[in-house]
Order: structure tokens, then C-alpha cells, then sequence
């Protein structure tokens, strides 16, 4: 099974949810670690409901196809109890990022600084989103409710995001120290 079916019945086990609900959280991770496109997700969908881990159920939809709406099933919901039990291995070293960074000599003063000043920007907008996701969140959150799950992650993703903002202003000055 990939992460993608992990990460769906993870959404559906929060509640049921129409293939759309599982898109839109999706394109907005909260505190969570995985996109997937609508392209993705459908297929995905009708694979857990033929595994038996999702039901569905059709209602009137507001264009010409009904809309369907998953639920996460008991073979499903135990099926994602023992893949959150195994413990992961370590993600390959890939990031285009990096390999980009390695070829920093070719590239002059101006259009490095813009590289790092693009990473700047984004790791300083994945402190806000991450900040205010933290802000939003029940400080105390009950152990049995998916918002702890939330709790636990957030703040992952913050420490992951001021590291990259303070490495890539870290960068700007040593290019800037270094300028030929």
C-alpha cells in the first residue's frame, strides 16, 4: 500500500468524507505531512472501497453524477491501526532543493540570492501557516480525539520551518560575505 492509502483513511477516520472534503484537506495540510491531487485521490478511493476499507454511499449531487461519501470501515480502521504501529524508515536523501544548492558556484551573485531569497520566503510562510495552526489548536487536547494527532505534528512542522528560514538567511549572508 502506498502512504497516499494511509493518508486517506486517516481523513476518513476522522469522519466520512466525500472524495472533494479528501482534496481539500489535502491542498492544506494541517500539521499533516501529505498532498494528493483529485487525480489521485479518486482512484485511491474506489481501491479501499473494493479492499472493503471504505464503505460509500451515493446521495443527489449537485451536478449530473450522485456524490459519494466514504466511511472508513472496520477492516480499514485496523488496517491503519497497524500501519501507524510500524515504525518508518528513513526517507531517501531526495531534494531537487539540494542538488540545486550544489551547483551554487555556477550560478552568479544575483541569481543565487534570488534561490535562497525563495526559499526565505517560503520557509517564512510555512512559519505563519504553521504559527497560526498552533494558535488554532486546543491546548489540551482530549488523547482519543484527532486534534491531539494535530497537537503532535504541528509543532513539527514549525521546528522544520524555522530551521529552513533560519538556514536560508544563514545562506543570504554567506553569499553576501562572499560576493565576487
Amino acid at each position: 500500500m502506498s502512504t497516499l492509502t494511509y493518508a486517506i483513511l486517516a481523513e476518513l477516520a476522522r469522519g466520512p468524507a466525500t472524495g472533494y472534503d479528501i482534496a481539500a484537506a489535502m491542498r492544506s495540510p494541517v500539521g499533516r505531512y501529505w498532498t494528493a491531487q483529485h487525480s489521485q485521490i479518486y482512484p485511491e478511493l474506489a481501491r479501499l472501497a473494493e479492499r472493503g476499507w471504505a464503505g460509500v454511499a451515493e446521495s443527489d449531487g449537485p451536478g449530473p453524477r450522485p456524490t459519494k461519501t466514504y466511511t472508513i470501515t472496520p477492516d480499514g480502521l485496523a488496517a491503519l491501526r497497524a500501519w501507524a504501529r510500524t515504525p518508518e524508515p528513513p526517507p531517501p536523501p531526495n531534494s531537487p532543493t539540494t542538488v540545486k544548492l550544489s551547483c551554487a558556484w555556477l550560478l552568479d551573485d544575483d541569481e543565487l540570492a534570488g534561490l535562497l531569497d525563495g526559499l526565505r520566503a517560503e520557509a517564512a510562510a510555512g512559519v505563519a501557516r504553521f504559527e497560526g495552526l498552533l494558535a488554532g489548536l486546543d491546548s489540551e487536547p482530549p488523547r482519543d480525539d484527532p486534534t491531539f494527532a494535530a497537537a503532535l505534528t504541528v509543532p513539527i512542522g514549525l521546528g522544520y520551518e524555522r530551521h529552513r528560514l533560519e538556514w536560508a538567511e544563514w545562506a543570504l549572508a554567506e553569499v553576501a560575505r562572499r560576493r565576487r
